[in-house]
């Protein structure tokens, strides 16, 4: 699904929905494409999220699924904490890191200090490219902690979502089921 400028007017979307039960908003991710995953059900009281993550760890999460700072995956990778995020050395008083981290905004997931940008050059065509990588996702109402963004930002992130709502955060790895792969070239 393309959710360039283009193809979002042509379908004539709205920019924010509503899903789940209760229903909450969610900004569909403008000017990026979702590659979609197999899902075997639709969960219809779930909610839409989005995680920005770095490229090289979409393999991981395609295979394992999201995990929390502190667990291994099954090949015995131990997850940490992001370097320069908070971690248990650097935090607020009472903040926990060792949560799943999503957004109902993909302008807060897809932000650079979670979606790190990849750069490559295309021998081919001669350009260099950019692009970053987030993932789609639905999660269970009443599994996870609404809570105010992390990231240094003292003006509203996304204009559909208030400050305050922007980052939802949950220890239950299985109340999360990714459903798509989202990219964005720059």
């Amino acid at each position: 699904m393309c959710y360039c400028k283009n193809c979002h007017t042509h379908r004539r979307d709205n920019e924010v929905y509503q899903r789940g039960s209760p229903a909450k908003d969610y900004v569909l991710p403008l000017g990026w494409a979702r590659i979609p995953l197999r899902v075997a059900d639709v969960p219809s009281k779930h909610h839409i999220a989005f995680h920005g993550t770095d490229s090289e760890y979409v393999k991981s999460i395609l295979k394992y699924g999201l995990r929390k700072p502190g667990d291994k995956t099954p090949d015995g990778e131990l997850i940490e904490e992001r370097r320069g995020h908070f971690n248990d050395d650097m935090k607020p008083e009472g903040f926990d890191t060792k949560q799943i981290f999503l957004s109902p905004s993909i302008i807060y997931s897809g932000n650079r200090a979670y979606a790190n940008i990849k750069e490559w050059y295309d021998k081919e065509s001669g350009t260099k490219n950019k692009a970053r990588v987030a993932f789609q996702a639905w999660i269970r109402p009443g599994s996870y902690d609404v809570n105010h963004h992390t990231i240094s930002a003292d003006y509203q992130i996304d204009k559909h979502i208030p400050n305050s709502e922007l980052e939802w955060s949950t220890k239950d790895k299985s109340a999360i089921i990714l459903y798509g792969l989202l990219i964005i070239l720059e």
